[in-house]
């Protein structure tokens, strides 16, 4: 009987390996990975009216000597370029090839693509967690 209990014990507490704790039940987390870009680029691509991207981690990267603020922003278009709007406060990488993680949940209007932008022309890379979700 204990050996039952301790093998249920372990069976509950056990970690559910590809999932997000912020995630309902049934969403697909997926992520998306920008490398070695200079210029704003589309992460999550615009998804129907009436679905919203719910990012909740990202990990941006400065991968140039030259410092930058790197920023989460949400739009539609190309690389987001129209109706631009700031998902993050500009994210300082003030010292040259450096890393910033969070796990800050962020969710966009519906219906928006969601894309890393820089303040420079220079090289970073940019790595979000999410699902799409209502």
């Amino acid at each position: 009987m204990s050996k039952l209990f301790l093998a249920l014990l372990l069976l509950l507490t056990a970690p559910a390996f590809a999932q997000n704790a912020l995630a309902p039940a049934g969403a697909a987390v997926t992520s998306c990975v920008v490398e070695n870009v200079t210029a704003t680029t589309q992460c999550f691509p615009t998804p129907a009216a009436n679905l919203t991207w719910h990012i909740s981690g990202f990990t941006l990267s400065n991968e140039a000597v030259t410092a930058q603020s790197l920023q989460i922003v949400s739009g539609t278009g190309s690389n987001c370029g129209t109706g631009v709007a700031a998902l993050t406060h500009k994210i300082a990488m003030t010292t040259a090839i450096g890393s910033v993680a969070n796990s800050q949940w962020i969710i966009p209007v519906a219906g928006q693509a969601v894309c890393v932008s820089p303040t420079a022309a220079t090289a970073f890379g940019a790595t979000l967690t999410g699902w799409l979700a209502p």
